[in-house]
């Protein structure tokens, strides 16, 4: 059902840069110590990981700003040195426009309102305008907790904290968006783990995501199917089979192939599939 919603697929096959929509594009080949810095028309850079939450966020925003940028994978256990000299932290996401540095996933979203004003994320009215940046930091939480889990096989004597805050989310949640009718702030900041916790539950057996998780928030998995069908997140969709690989290999061993061929990547796997209220299986 989700796969068909899919407007484009990257080519990952690919060490080059590649075209991936008018606006954006990506690089497949993560950069390491050795390699040069691309050089490029672009004024607006991300620096990103293909499979990192917090950098999707920025992607997600730039993409809906409607500006041109591209993204630039690094890999952070081999950080190239040209890299270091911009960005000591060697922290991602890390947004380059016009020679200017800007890290951190929020803040870049901010910025990106007020540098690029022809298209706004967040509202213009000052009260809406605190609402949705203080619903943002309220959903962090969630975020965080989710992050916490996202390198496990198994999540017993974890899941407490998760319901406590996945409640909170749903609680939050009043109209058909964090933001309202459209989505906002608050809906970019959740939607990346909320979609990080969905394929976790295609792999890790586990009771609370089985059964708790879903069928205890309905709001929020209508939200995620609401997120999952608008241009700017089909944008991060990294194919699930990949991501899925990638959180098993870093749960075995704290490290990864950031790049293409990852282990299993082309192992078929069952597939829960969220709907309203149940889980539906399907086999890839």
């Amino acid at each position: 059902m989700f796969d068909s919603l899919l407007i484009w697929t990257l080519c990952l096959s690919s060490v080059n840069i590649i075209v991936a929509s008018e606006s954006v594009r990506f690089a497949s080949k993560f950069l390491q110590q050795g390699d040069p810095e691309p050089s490029s028309d672009y004024i607006t850079r991300i620096y990103s990981m293909r499979f990192c939450p917090y950098c999707d966020r920025a992607i997600i925003a730039a993409y809906k700003k409607g500006i041109q940028f591209e993204v630039l994978n690094i890999n952070l256990q081999n950080k190239p040195d040209w890299f270091l000299s911009k960005h000591p932290e060697g922290t991602v996401p890390l947004l380059e426009h016009d020679g200017k540095l800007v890290p951190d996933s929020r803040v870049i979203i901010e910025y990106l309102d007020d540098a690029f004003p022809e298209t706004s994320i967040l509202p213009r009215e000052p009260y809406l305008r605190a609402k949705q940046r203080y619903d943002a930091i309220k959903l962090d939480s969630v975020c965080s907790t989710i992050q916490e889990v996202s390198y496990l096989t198994q999540l017993s004597g974890n899941t407490t904290t998760l319901a406590t805050e996945l409640a909170a989310a749903e609680k939050l949640l009043e109209t058909p968006f964090y933001s309202g009718t459209t989505p906002g702030l608050p809906d970019i900041i959740l939607y990346p783990f909320i979609h990080r916790l969905h394929v976790i539950r295609q792999f890790v057996r586990d009771s609370f995501l089985d059964d708790y998780f879903p069928n205890h928030f309905p709001k929020l998995v209508k939200w995620f199917i609401k997120m999952r069908t608008i241009p700017e997140t089909q944008v991060v969709r990294e194919p699930e089979r990949h991501l899925k690989a990638f959180l098993i290999s870093k749960a075995k061993q704290n490290a990864t192939d950031f790049d293409i061929h990852l282990p299993g990547s082309d192992i078929p796997i069952n597939r829960k599939f969220l709907n309203d209220s149940t889980v539906q299986w399907h086999n890839n």
